[in-house]
Order: C-alpha cells, then structure tokens, then sequence
C-alpha cells in the first residue's frame, strides 16, 4: 500500500535547499531559471521537474507533496523514505543506536544513553576548538558549548532505541563559498568530522589497551579522542549491550563515504575505562602540593633559573620529579638540601612518558627532618603532608 505524504506542515519542513540537493544526487541537473523564484533541473531518463528556491510561496508545501511522488516513483521507494533522506538532505546525522533488535529502556537508562550521547560529541566539540588536549575539566570551552546548542535532537524513529543528532550543512555557492568563508567548511560539519575521526581511532586505541601495547597518545589526541571521548562511549556501553554511531553527511555538501557506521560491545567497557585513566594520567594534575627531598641540583653559570629533582611520593607512589625553579626558589631549595631539609612545592604535576614535571613551580616550606626515614615511614609522611 502506497502511502502519501499530505500534512502541510509536514512537507514545509522540507527546505529548498533539500530538494536541490537531493536532485542533484540522484542525476538531475540544474538548468535555467523558471520564473522569479524556482529552478529547472533535468536529467538523462529522469522527467524534467521545478524546484523553488524559496519556501515562502503559498502552494510550497503542494509543490513539495508533487516532488516527493516524482522522486519516489524515480527511485522505486516509498514516499515516507523519501521524506525522511529529504529531512536529513542538507543536514549532517549522527545517529547513536543501543541495539540491533528492539529494545525498551527505563527511563533512567534512557536519560543516561541521551547524556552520554550528548557528552561524545561534546568531547568531539571540544578537541575541534581546542585541540590537543587529553582531558577536558567542568566547564568546556564557551565555542563547544554554543556549538552543542546549534544542534538538535531528531524525533524518535522505529526500531531500537536511537538518538539523532542532527545539525544544518550549509552548502557552498557555485564559488566554494560557505558562511565560514571562502572554501571553508562550517563549524558543524567540522566538529561532525573531528567524532567521525575520533571513532575510527577508538578501534586502534582498545587493540593497544587489550594487548596492554605502548601507544603514543598524542597521535589519538589529535584525532579528537580525549579521556571524556572514551568516558562517554563507556557511559553509554554500561547501559546497553551493543552501540552502534552512524554518521551520514549532508548531500548539500557530500563527502566520500556518504555513510559511515562504528560498532561497539559492553565487552570493551574496561578497555575504554581504562583508555580514559591513560589520558587523564597524560593530563597535568592543578595546584598539587608536593613534599619530599632533592637528589639532583642543576644550574648553568648563565643562567638565574635553576632545575631539581624532587624524590617524593604523590597517590601513594614514589617519585623523582623534575622541577624547574626561578632564581629565589632555587637558592632556597639549594639551602635546604644543604641543611638536608624537606622541602614543599606547589605547581602542576605533568606526566610524560614515565618521567614527571611540576609545573609553575614554587617554594612554599622548608622542614628541617630526617630523610631516612621518610619515604619508609607512612605515620611520618602523613604528618607532614
């Protein structure tokens, strides 16, 4: 049974530039001027048919009913298909799907499958604005977050339980030229791509965790996978047995592959888990206080500013860790290993590799204190610190 799409408010939603698009990928070509406002598109064994170029004529929503019979009667699909590749024709899709077969969720797991959706490309949003970057702290950047409120959220459609994100491609004019400027791409299609990058990388990033393999996170960072990246693909994992991220590009502005698809298991919920403490461990740690002793002085003659390594024990581990000094801090550091004192610093912990920094490092205590004892004695550690 042939079904027809009639609602006038329906078929308005349906814009120009939608029609267009969706002619021109399945063969029409454009062709010359009609009237004031429409366009002539036509095309070898395809009937000649007029797209507006405005929806504000008073018979557009019956000119766009006509186009929707044409284009499905052209391609052998149903109208409502056709509806629904129109709705989408000049917008980038993502569509994030639980499970493969129906499935019902209570309504906390369907809260947390929609918040996890939201934080991947969140995440994706913010390694676009600002790129490489490990982690990023409450409060995202302010581009990220009046990104996220440029895209919306799609209607329910049958079948398992699926969120749609979509967000408007603006097309080029016939000089390249978009609203970002000259051959640019607009910001939505951007950060769409960046968590299309982000997805494929994850793939390669759960092989080295499962093999327990050395990998150089810098090279994920930039392709926008980030300890949030991977907290959300496992905050929605936890909830689901399967995950499934579709991405289909605007045919306004279409890119090669069209259509792309990643899949996910509940199987690899500790490898993302664990992905995200790797990246949260690259992240400098803010405003530490450390305490302990320095082995190493360092200080060429030309120089005021000096370097340490502090042996200390940070999250119950032991550490040597280096720390550049300006010329005040440094020669009070050089005092008090001379007097075989404790010394405290506050800065940012930074690991690299396996070696760690402070950062924006100053001296805040002497202590004067046995070293022999320190690092083997918890009660006395716990004293000081």
């Amino acid at each position: 049974m042939k079904v027809s799409i009639q609602d006038p408010a329906a078929l308005r939603t349906i814009s120009p530039s939608a029609l267009d698009a969706y002619a021109r990928s399945v063969g029409w070509e454009v062709g010359d001027s009609f009237r004031k406002h429409s366009t002539i598109f036509t095309g070898t064994h395809l009937p000649e048919i007029i797209i507006p170029r405005t929806a504000r004529l008073g018979d557009y929503a019956r000119v766009v009913a006509t186009l929707i019979k044409i284009f499905a009667d052209v391609a052998e699909q149903s109208e409502s298909t056709v509806f629904r590749i129109l709705s989408e024709a000049d917008r980038d899709v993502v569509r994030i799907r639980t499970s493969d077969r129906e499935m019902e969720v209570t309504i906390q797991q369907g809260i947390d499958i929609v918040q996890g959706s939201k934080n991947l490309l969140l995440a994706a949003a913010c390694s676009h604005f600002v790129p490489h970057k490990a982690v990023f702290r409450l409060g995202a950047p302010r581009d990220a977050e009046e990104f996220l409120r440029t895209v919306k959220l799609k209607p329910p459609e049958e079948g398992s339980f699926l969120v749609s994100l979509v967000s408007e491609a603006v097309a080029p004019d016939r000089n390249g030229v978009g609203l970002v400027g000259f051959n640019h791409e607009p910001i939505s299609r951007l950060v769409f791509r960046k968590l299309s990058q982000a997805l494929a990388k994850t793939s390669d990033l759960t092989e080295c965790i499962n093999r327990q393999d050395e990998f150089k996170e810098d090279d994920f960072i930039a392709h926008g996978v980030s300890a949030n990246f991977c907290e959300a693909i496992e905050s929605i994992l936890k909830v689901c047995e399967k995950l499934e991220v579709q991405v289909a590009w605007a045919r306004n502005r279409p890119l090669e592959p069209q259509f792309v698809r990643y899949q996910f298991d509940e199987s690899e919920v500790p490898l993302f888990s664990e992905a995200a403490k790797v990246f949260r461990r690259k992240t400098p740690k803010h405003d530490v206080t450390l305490f302990g002793f320095v082995n190493i002085l360092r200080r060429d003659q030309l120089n005021e500013e000096g370097t340490i390594n502090l042996q200390t024990r940070f999250e119950g581990q032991v550490l040597s860790v280096r720390v550049e000094l300006e010329q005040k801090d440094y020669e009070q550091v050089v005092e008090a290993h001379g007097n075989k004192s404790a010394v405290e610093m506050s800065g940012d912990l930074e690991r690299r590799g396996a070696r760690w920094r402070l950062l924006n490092a100053s001296v805040t205590n002497v202590v004067p204190m046995p070293q022999t004892d320190f690092f083997e004695d918890t009660k006395e550690w716990e004293l000081y610190t």
